[in-house]
Parts: structure tokens; sequence; C-alpha cells
């Protein structure tokens, strides 16, 4: 009976993973707040591998007319016009880790999950960033909510989050709709954030292999980060 049972969760996943297949979407990822962006642009994604065709990108880290190549951690952006590719980081607060060092910790983290039913659900996450430089001591509080709304239908590796907002916490399932709003406290001077994403037009297909390759004559570069930490001498 055991066996049995053991055959048929091997034949399960291997079914839904031939159900699956390949998924395509396009997406809009808008931030307002203390600064306006807006990342939108389309979307192949197949077991590990994702790649995303950037049709406005954020000016910095992915540019207008770019495209991403994601598989596993590595998230790779390459630019034609300029025949160059990076790597980029999935942790947000690299950029201040890399210029402070252990001038920066993290401290009081928290977080929860609240589940709404039919994949609706809210994440909320606090921390404290401390940043201590010579005689100078700046604790920032910062609040996260997370509202999303997710299906099983498509998997979950598919998800566009895994390139922009990668988040440890982030509920199961794909996500169709996601706000996000960030909450962050300085001395009792408050900043908002707010960033929606939402995708549409999502189907099934068989993706050919060379979407996912790296393409010939490129030349790897520093990251945008990695060469703002060069320009302060870090």
């Amino acid at each position: 009976m055991a066996v049995r049972r053991v055959v048929a969760a091997v034949l399960s996943l291997l079914s839904a993973s031939a159900l699956f297949g390949g998924v395509s979407y396009h997406f809009d990822s808008v931030t307002g707040g203390l600064g306006e962006q807006r990342i939108s642009g389309a979307v192949e994604a197949e077991g590990p591998r994702m790649r995303v065709n950037i049709a406005a990108g954020d000016g910095v880290s992915y540019p207008n007319g770019s495209f991403v190549l994601a598989e596993g951690s590595r998230v790779t952006v390459f630019d034609p016009n300029t025949k160059t590719y990076y790597d980029v980081t999935f942790d947000p607060l690299a950029p201040l880790k890399s210029m402070l060092g252990d001038a920066m910790s993290m401290s009081n983290e928290h977080s929860s999950v609240r589940d709404l039913g039919n994949g609706h659900s809210i994440t909320q996450s606090t921390y404290d960033m401390n940043v201590a430089v010579m005689d100078k001591k700046v604790t920032m509080h910062v609040a996260t909510t997370t509202e999303s709304w997710t299906t099983d239908k498509y998997p979950e590796s598919a998800s566009i989050g895994r390139v922009l907002t990668p988040d440890p916490h982030a509920p199961k399932g794909f996500p169709l709709k996601q706000v996000t709003t960030f909450h962050i406290d300085q001395n009792g001077s408050p900043i908002e954030l707010t960033s929606t994403t939402t995708v549409s037009d999502i189907a099934t297909k068989t993706l050919p292999p060379s979407d996912f390759a790296m393409p010939p004559g490129y030349r790897k570069v520093d990251s945008p980060v990695e060469r703002a930490m060069k320009s302060l001498g870090r």
C-alpha cells in the first residue's frame, strides 16, 4: 500500500510538470510614493528557466529593451544596445551592505501570513535597520504589507517576482496581482511606497530552448550596483 502511494505521488509530479509546460504572460509593475517607477514587459517561463523581455525598464538595473535570463538563483541582464550583460542580486539591501559593511545590521525581524482563502492572502513583515557610522547611529523601522491574489493553475516558479521582488515570505502559488506597501520611519520622518504588479494574457505553450540560451557576442561587465560601489572606493 505504501509503495502504491509513492508511485502515485511520483506520477502526480510528472503529470503536473507535463501539464504546466511553458507559460507566457505580460506584466506591469508600478511603484508610487517617494519615487515614481514603472517596469513592464513579457515573460516566458519553463521549469526553473525564465526569460523576461523588458519593454519599459527602471533605467538602472533593467534598461529599456533589455532582456533577463533567470535560472535558479542567478539573474542576468542582457543589453542589446551595448552588447553587454551583468548579474543582479536578489538582495535589495545589497548596495547598503556593501557600502557600510559591519556598520549596518538588521534586528527585530518578524513576518506573518494571513490566508483569506481562494488564493487571497496578506503578508506582513517588520524589521529595524541599524546603521552606525562614526559617532552617529540611525535606526529605521521598516514595515511591509503585501496583499496577493494567486492561483495554482500555473507553476509558482513562473512568477515575475523571482526577478523584480524576490521575497522568502511570499505566499505560495502563481501571483496574478500583488500590492506591496512599504512604511519606513526614520527618527519620526515617515516614508511610504506602494508597488502594484499585475499579470495578463497568460498562456501555456511549448517554448523553444533557444529562448533561454545565452546569446553569442555579449561581454560581461559590472552591474550598476558594482559600478556605484567602485566609484565610492569600495
